[in-house]
């Protein structure tokens, strides 16, 4: 009796090769479907990239807005424009909101390092993230006032991000 549980005790210390190779397996199964979902961030960190330069802009208009409004300046025409001076830098008001020229200076945003400008028309400017799978549907755009008392139009596009 005394040799049957010294036996036993000896055979219960360990795992056998089976189980470990089982525990490897279902350890690779794990892997194989849950990397997928941590391989690809940047997909979901351009879509927020590009969100939150949509919304910087949108910001920097407002508050370029607020400080020609509380400083008692002239709103600024097509003619005549103003400005008001963010971080040192002279940012031009038409009807009150920073130009499509300004904008980018009003964000206080190094738009260099991942966007581009795309394109830039009478009114408008647009930026896109070069690395995006479709760059023209990864894009922020603002549009500026276009009279007196009308707002600036800031458009968001991450479908092609």
């Amino acid at each position: 009796m005394a040799v049957t549980r010294s036996l036993n005790r000896a055979r219960s210390r360990g795992f056998t090769l089976v189980e470990l190779i089982m525990v490897l397996m279902i350890l690779g199964v794990l892997a194989a479907t849950i990397a997928p979902k941590f391989v690809d961030f940047s997909t979901s960190a351009r879509h927020s990239a590009i969100d939150a330069f949509a919304a910087s802009l949108s910001s920097a208009s407002q508050m370029a807005k607020t400080s020609q409004v509380l400083g008692n300046l002239g709103a600024g025409t097509a003619a005549a424009m103003t400005y008001v001076t963010v971080e040192g830098q002279p940012v031009y008001l038409q009807f009150g909101y920073p130009t499509i020229t300004s904008i980018a200076t009003a964000t206080a945003f190094d738009a260099n390092l991942f966007l581009s400008v795309a394109s830039t028309n009478t009114n408008t400017v647009t930026w896109r993230i070069t690395s995006a799978t479709t760059p023209t549907l990864c894009a922020a755009q603002y549009t500026q006032a276009a009279a007196a008392g009308a707002s600036p139009l800031v458009v968001s596009t991450s479908t092609g991000c």
